[in-house]
């Protein structure tokens, strides 16, 4: 406790350092928080160091946030739409359950695609893949991610 209140106390000195600048008389440009040795001509450094100032922030214009995009619907009854991207490892898993479990699905990838992108959107992903859509009589069943679980309790 001792030697955590005398670093205390001592700390405000030393961090005050004062900057100089000097030319040698080859022309290089020194900058030490120490006088030079030998007796140069110490040029001032006009600013303050390491100092802070509020930022007047009154007349910004904020970014005003548009509703809420709300999803629609986008799956056929009966259809499995399956939006992903390259190298994702959940989405090879969907599409090996899909494969494996001979369940008809229509793959849109989000990545080379414009037209995938904006209906991923409108379906309400939100940027997650694998991102599976179910359609159903009356609604649609999405789901974010991959869950064996959650696809067996749709399909089996």
């Amino acid at each position: 406790m001792k030697y955590y209140l005398f670093f205390i106390t001592i700390l405000p000195f030393v961090a005050n350092a004062e900057p100089y600048k000097w030319v040698d008389e080859y022309g290089r440009v020194y900058y030490s928080d120490k006088k030079p040795d030998n007796e140069t001509e110490i040029i001032e450094i006009k600013g303050h160091v390491n100092t802070y100032s509020p930022v007047d922030i009154s007349d910004v214009e904020f970014y005003e946030r548009p509703e809420e995009i709300k999803p629609e619907r986008i799956a056929k009854n009966g259809q499995v739409i399956l939006f992903t991207i390259d190298r994702c490892s959940f989405c090879n898993k969907a599409k090996d359950y899909f494969r494996i479990n001979n369940i008809v699905y229509k793959e849109l990838n989000i990545q080379h695609s414009k037209k995938a992108k904006k209906l991923f959107v409108k379906a309400g992903g939100r940027g997650g893949v694998p991102f599976t859509v179910i359609g159903k009589r009356s609604k649609e069943i999405k789901i974010a991610g991959f869950s064996e679980s959650k696809f067996d309790s749709i399909f089996k």
